[in-house]
């Protein structure tokens, strides 16, 4: 399950399936081991009302995930995943992308795509009665795509400019550096966005990663908010037909963690960043939720009077700074950390000071008490519903999980482990993980800016 706020480089439409109480009273279909054809998992339409729950013409998200993505790139394939995004949706064996994007446009479909670390992932968003179309659109993209020579200075040249308009916020690249400094530029070390500097990926390193990467694990398709979830599960098999079958599943590795200091010189902005390891598990991402509640998600939004968190006081006391706590959870790891920006040296230094020492306060079981815990629980839970809450984002929630290690267990059960985490639990989980080597970055005035021996005391 990923869920942080640290994670808003994605993109976020009308809110029509509350799926938040899915994992308790809707069947999610699943086929995380096909005979034939690519993993599948379904989620029915749903209108949830006080009487009933019926079947419902809203809006349909269709996603394709090819597994493997940057983690998966070699020291001479990096930005290989992203240059590749930008071949999707254009032309096929069968199809030109002139053609693809005309007969998208015309039913009103969403075409997106979406580079991630253990995946890239294709989405069509449509309504019901546009299903069948797109789910043919997208295995032809996804089984058919063509890769010329001539068409990837084009692509990579696009990826640079996705990456200058990303690195305009501070946190993105904040998130993108420390995930740098924890695993070095190996597995999910490798950044997301193709920097310029990748401009020496050969057109034969990029063809290779396609063969290793995209072209060789076994796909996974979702649909959420479907009518008839069995006939798109039957239509899934036929639109992939046997193309995917001898394709292995894709075994993320375990990456090597090793956290460090790095510390850039910026001319606007100033930021720092925090990070510690944890291993996977839904219970642990369960405590993760709720304790990144307990300090600040940063998305308490008080207008008359004073926040209650640690995090959210600590950003009242300092003009201009954003303070928050996060947590990205991966297929082997995780990580938990605190991150601050603002304009001002200074002000940012003293919040993201108080940031750590509130969460190493908590390893000492301060600010754990009964009522904050079931705070932070109903907090964990009130975002999991809201994410979950537009088709795409259940779309590639699911997907991604199931690519990455074979099961959807955390998505489904998520929603109901976070109110059940104690405050011994969320007491013990975050002396774990301030016992460890934190990876920390700052950016911006760095000379002014909190240095290693400042919040180590």
């Amino acid at each position: 399950m990923r869920i942080s706020s640290a994670r808003s480089v994605l993109p976020r439409l009308r809110r029509h399936y509350n799926i938040g109480r899915i994992p308790a009273e809707s069947k999610v279909v699943l086929d995380v081991a096909p005979a034939a054809g690519p993993h599948f998992a379904g989620i029915p339409a749903l209108h949830q009302t006080s009487t009933s729950t019926e079947a419902s013409a809203g809006t349909a998200s269709l996603t394709v995930i090819l597994p493997g993505g940057t983690s998966v790139e070699n020291a001479d394939q990096i930005g290989a995943s992203h240059a590749a995004k930008h071949f999707f949706f254009g032309n096929t064996k069968s199809n030109t992308g002139i053609k693809l994007m005309r007969e998208a446009d015309l039913r009103g479909i969403a075409l997106s795509t979406v580079v991630a670390r253990e995946y890239v992932a294709l989405a069509a968003e449509c309504t019901d009665s546009e299903v069948d179309f797109a789910l043919e659109l997208l295995a032809d993209v996804a089984l058919n795509t063509q890769y010329p020579e001539y068409n990837l200075a084009t692509a990579r040249k696009e990826a640079f400019d996705e990456t200058r308009a990303a690195y305009t916020n501070l946190r993105t690249q904040l998130v993108e550096r420390v995930h740098r400094v924890a695993f070095r530029q190996t597995g999910l070390g490798n950044p997301v966005f193709a920097h310029p500097d990748s401009a020496t990926v050969t057109y034969d390193s990029f063809i290779q990663h396609i063969e290793n990467s995209i072209n060789r694990y076994r796909p996974v398709f979702t649909g959420v908010g479907v009518n008839d979830v069995a006939n798109l599960q039957r239509k899934v098999r036929a639109a992939f037909g046997s193309n995917v079958d001898a394709r292995s599943r894709f075994t993320p590795a375990t990456d090597s963690y090793y956290g460090g200091e790095r510390r850039f010189d910026m001319m606007s902005g100033n930021g720092a960043v925090i990070s510690y390891p944890f291993d996977k598990g839904t219970k642990i991402v369960a405590i993760a939720a709720v304790l990144r509640h307990l300090l600040g998600s940063g998305n308490e939004y008080v207008r008359y009077g004073d926040g209650v968190s640690p995090m959210r006081k600590a950003a009242q006391a300092n003009e201009g700074v954003s303070l928050s706590s996060f947590y990205l959870s991966y297929a082997s790891r995780g990580l938990f950390g605190v991150l601050a920006e603002g304009p001002s040296p200074s002000n940012v230094g003293k919040a993201f000071q108080a940031g750590v020492s509130a969460l190493k306060g908590v390893a000492k079981g301060t600010g754990v008490e009964e009522q904050e815990v079931k705070r932070a629980a109903k907090q964990a839970q009130a975002e999991i519903a809201s994410h979950w809450e537009r088709p795409i984002n259940a779309a590639l929630t699911l997907a991604g999980e199931i690519g990455s290690t074979g099961s959807a267990e955390s998505s489904q059960t998520l929603f109901t482990a976070v109110t059940k985490v104690t405050g011994q639990e969320i007491t013990q989980f975050a002396k774990s993980l301030i016992n460890q080597k934190p990876s920390f970055v700052v950016a911006g005035q760095e000379a002014l800016l909190p240095q290693w021996e400042d919040i180590a005391q």
